[in-house]
C-alpha cells in the first residue's frame, strides 16, 4: 500500500509539469453521431492495484501506449502495457509479476446514437513477466490471449467485453477491459477476468496522461 501512495503522489506531482510542456489537445466532440472510427495515439503512466486469488494483491506502477487507425467503421488498435500479471515458480504459489505486454485488436462499428459507438471485435495479445529465477520466469495458464466479443466507445471512454483465452486463466474465460476519462488528463484504468474455473484476475488503476 505505501508503494500505491508513493506513485499516487509521484503521479500529481507530475501533472503540472506534463501540463506546462505540452499543449493541450482540442476538446472531444460533445457527441459521436457517426459510425465513422477516429484515429489517434495517446499515453498513459497508472498506479493499479492487482488481485488475482488465491495470491495476495499487489501494488504496481505501470503505463500504456495506445494507437488506433480508423478506416470508416474499421477499428484498427494497438497497446504496449507495462502492467502485471499472475505467474508461479511453483503450482503451489500464484503470485503477480510485473510484465510487458502487447496486445492487438480489430473492431467494426454497427450501431452509434446518443454519442456512443457499438460494434465487434476480435484480438488478443502476450505477457511477458519481466521476473527471472535462475533463468526461468514465471508460468502462465496460456502463452497467450486470444478472444471475440463487442467493443463500445464514447466521447471520453472505452470498452472491451472479450470471451476466449486468457493469458493467465486456465481453461476458457472471458475479460472486460475499460478506460474511462476522469478530467482531460486523468483517467480510471482497469480490467476484470473471470475464468471458467471460477477464477478473477482484477486490475483497478488511476492514470495520468502524458500525451
Amino acid at each position: 500500500m505505501k508503494r500505491l501512495t508513493f506513485a499516487l503522489i509521484l503521479l500529481m506531482l507530475a501533472v503540472p509539469v506534463i501540463a506546462q510542456d505540452i499543449p493541450v489537445p482540442a476538446p472531444h466532440p460533445a457527441t459521436i453521431s457517426s459510425l465513422e472510427v477516429e484515429t489517434g495515439a495517446q499515453g498513459w503512466v497508472w498506479a493499479s492495484r492487482y488481485w488475482a486469488p488465491p495470491a495476495e494483491p499487489k501494488d504496481l506502477a505501470g503505463g500504456r501506449v495506445q494507437g488506433q487507425l480508423g478506416v470508416g467503421r474499421w477499428g484498427f488498435t494497438a497497446m504496449g502495457d507495462v502492467s502485471g500479471i499472475p505467474g508461479s515458480f511453483d503450482v503451489q504459489n500464484v503470485e503477480t509479476y510485473q510484465s510487458v505486454e502487447a496486445h492487438a485488436a480489430v473492431h467494426y462499428n454497427l450501431f452509434a446514437a446518443e454519442g456512443v459507438q457499438l460494434g465487434v471485435a476480435f484480438g488478443g495479445g502476450v505477457a511477458l513477466p519481466l521476473e527471472v529465477q535462475d533463468g526461468v520466469r514465471p508460468q502462465t495458464a496460456h502463452n497467450g490471449s486470444i478472444g471475440a466479443g463487442v467493443h463500445v466507445n464514447g466521447t471520453r471512454w472505452w470498452v472491451y467485453a472479450m470471451f476466449g483465452q486468457v493469458q493467465a486463466l486456465p481453461g476458457w474465460g472471458g475479460m472486460v477491459k475499460y478506460q474511462i476519462a476522469l478530467t482531460d488528463r486523468t483517467a480510471a484504468v482497469g480490467s476484470i477476468s473471470v475464468g471458467a474455473e471460477q477464477l478473477a484476475v482484477i486490475h483497478m488503476g488511476i492514470a495520468v496522461r502524458w500525451f
